[in-house]
């Protein structure tokens, strides 16, 4: 990756509209926004971040190796398994390549050897068979060969052990070599400043996923509990968050309970409804956090994300009045996340009136 390329991120805690900012980011013309699509192996369950833990903070000959096996097979379906082959096409068929390049650089030692983690992963339908094909095998050598025979598996295991590095410099130094490689094999312009890549950290604990990239910057993108209760109940097709008020309400909670963990001010919070209704602060405040000049570089300004098309997006649980009893639960539940549509609206209409016609 070119030396002076950063990235930015934009997360949210599901639901948060963490796109819009990539889409006020893709009006820039120093900013290369590669696409909506959820880049996650950092962060996920058997990514990289579970990497560290198995082989620098808590190694041990059996769970480092099962913990880079596991990854293996993860970025193995990332790549592409069936009709899921999006990271192929999204580091243009460079994935898989890159990926063994990165096992290699954290191995030391690598034999074949096997454990009974390596029989459990192969699931029940292995084990059913290969019970099946040892009771056979008894009952065929004894009536054939008068004898007992050794136990066998009935495909054979190929196992390979890893013994891999459990130095924190050369885990994070091969990882950040990683992470640039994949960048560059993304097709990232040099021209640009920044690199735009869609929810590669999640908005908590982010000084250790930080660790992870060469330079990265992250948005937080909140949001209106009553809009992200009424969306997922009543518009969005794929629901993610609990149905019942109150379990939605302790989930919220829940998930705004753990810690950030920005060690270096590398973390922006944006409110969603700030966007449309405090358009202009909110773009100031995105382009002071990336230092960039918005005169010189937001040169599509409204091209892309559009606040007078968002707004249908804000308040609809108006339009659903049969849900108002759970609106109101939200409000005494979540009143410290609940947005202030009246006083927003009142400061916008001020600023109207008192507009200067300055363009930030």
């Amino acid at each position: 990756m070119t030396k002076n390329h950063k990235i930015v991120t934009c997360t949210g805690y599901y639901g948060t509209g963490s796109s819009a900012v990539t889409n006020i980011l893709q009006e820039f013309n120093n900013i290369k926004c590669a696409g909506d699509y959820e880049v996650r192996f950092v962060m996920d369950p058997k990514g990289v971040s579970d990497l560290e833990y198995f082989l620098i903070e808590n190694p041990n000959r059996h769970n480092s190796s099962h913990a880079l096996k596991e990854f293996i097979r993860y970025t193995d379906f990332l790549n592409g398994i069936g009709s899921f082959n999006k990271y192929k096409k999204y580091f243009n068929n460079q994935f898989d390549s890159l990926t063994k390049r990165y096992i290699n650089d954290l191995t030391e030692i690598k034999y074949g050897g096997f454990w009974h983690y390596d029989v459990y992963d192969k699931g029940k339908i292995y084990l059913f068979f290969n019970r099946l094909y040892n009771k056979f095998k008894k009952i065929y050598t004894k009536i054939l060969f008068k004898k007992s025979y050794p136990k066998l598996s009935f495909f054979g295991i190929e196992a390979n052990a890893y013994c891999p590095t459990t130095d924190e410099k050369v885990f994070l130094d091969s990882t950040v070599k990683y992470t640039n490689s994949l960048l560059e094999a993304a097709g990232l312009d040099e021209n640009y400043e920044y690199i735009c890549i869609d929810q590669i950290v999640p908005p908590s604990n982010i000084k250790r996923y930080s660790r992870y990239f060469e330079d990265i910057k992250v948005v937080i993108v909140e949001r209106d509990p009553r809009d992200i209760f009424i969306h997922d109940t009543k518009i969005w097709t794929q629901s993610l968050v609990p149905k019942n008020v109150e379990k939605f309400c302790e989930w919220y909670k829940w998930t705004r309970a753990i810690p950030i963990n920005d060690a270096n001010n590398n973390v922006l919070k944006i409110q969603f409804e700030d966007l449309i209704y405090n358009y202009e602060e909110s773009i100031y405040s995105i382009g002071n956090f990336l230092n960039i000049d918005l005169d010189k570089h937001h040169v599509d300004k409204m091209k892309v994300f559009k606040p007078d098309v968002s707004i249908k997006n804000t308040e609809v649980w108006m339009k659903f009045p049969e849900e108002i009893e759970h609106i109101k639960y939200i409000e005494r539940e979540l009143e410290a996340y609940c947005y202030d549509f009246n006083r927003a609206k009142s400061l916008a209409s001020k600023r109207m009136v008192n507009d200067n016609d300055s363009n930030y």
